[in-house]
Formats: C-alpha cells, sequence, structure tokens
C-alpha cells in the first residue's frame, strides 16, 4: 500500500480566496470609487468577465471533483492521490514560487526567474543523475526567460520589473 494523501480539493484553498477578493475589489470600485462597470470603456469589463468565468470553472469543478469522490472505490487508484515524494515536491514548487515573489523587486525579473524556474526544472525532472539535471534545468530557463524577456520587451514594448 502506497502512502500519500488526495489532493483533489487542495486548489480551492487557493482558488477561492482569489475569487472572493475580485468580486471584493470590483464591488469596491463600483461602489467606492463610483466607476461603471456595464460600460465598453470601464477598465473593470475584463477583470468582471475573467471573475464570472473563474466563479463559473470553479462550480463546475467542484460538482466533477465531488462525484469523483463519491465514485472512487480505493483512494491510491485516484488520478488526485499524490505520494509523499511528489507531495514535497508541490510544497518546494509553491514555496519557491512564495519566494519567488518577495526576491522580484530585489533581483528584478531575469535573475529571479532564471532562478525559479532553473530550480522548478530540476525538482520536477525524475533522472538519477544529478548534473545532467541541472546542467538541462539550467539550460532551459536561460533560455526561456531571454526568449520571454524579448518578446515582451523587443516586440510588446513592456517593461518587466
Amino acid at each position: 500500500m502506497r502512502r500519500g494523501i488526495n489532493i483533489l480539493l487542495a486548489p480551492y484553498f487557493i482558488l477561492v480566496p482569489v475569487m472572493i477578493a475580485m468580486f471584493y475589489s470590483l464591488f469596491e470600485f463600483v461602489f467606492k470609487d463610483k466607476l461603471e462597470l456595464f460600460s465598453i470603456t470601464s477598465p473593470l469589463v475584463f477583470c468582471f468577465l475573467v471573475a464570472i468565468c473563474l466563479l463559473v470553472f470553479i462550480v463546475l469543478s467542484l460538482i466533477s471533483d465531488f462525484k469523483a469522490l463519491k465514485q472512487k472505490d480505493s483512494p491510491e487508484d485516484s488520478p488526485s492521490f499524490v505520494d509523499n515524494e511528489d507531495l514535497l515536491r508541490i510544497i518546494l514548487f509553491v514555496a519557491g514560487l512564495i519566494v519567488y515573489v518577495l526576491i522580484l523587486p530585489v533581483l528584478h525579473y531575469q535573475l529571479s526567474t532564471i532562478i525559479l524556474v532553473a530550480v522548478a526544472a530540476f525538482l520536477l525532472n525524475d533522472t538519477e543523475k544529478i548534473m545532467p539535471r541541472l546542467l538541462k534545468a539550467l539550460g532551459s530557463a536561460i533560455i526561456f526567460v531571454l526568449a520571454v524577456y524579448q518578446i515582451f520587451y523587443r516586440i510588446f514594448a513592456v517593461i518587466l520589473p
């Protein structure tokens, strides 16, 4: 018997507070700052549409997940069952995202994103040898970050942090 945990409902601990914060901000803009919501020139239209889509998809996903929980006989057969080793990788990845958000203002986009992508690629690679994993992670991180930076900076004229 494998040791692990079923994380089927775990994403909702992040998605539901994000959705609540989106609707709270929308209502604050509409009622406190007196911005029009249903105007074609309103800057809130996109946020409103994203919040509505997120709400609909969360409700549909919750219904589907509860049906899946009721139908499964053995929790180990479920695709949402995660081994303890994989759970540790998930926790490390989330911790890495939090550290990334904290170091982004200090190290700026290029260096902090290279670190994040390299660490994530290293953690998610399952090969046994450490050195090839590290070289692949660093190489792909540098190429990815430079490509994204060039696309946003040169083509879209967006200044990244």
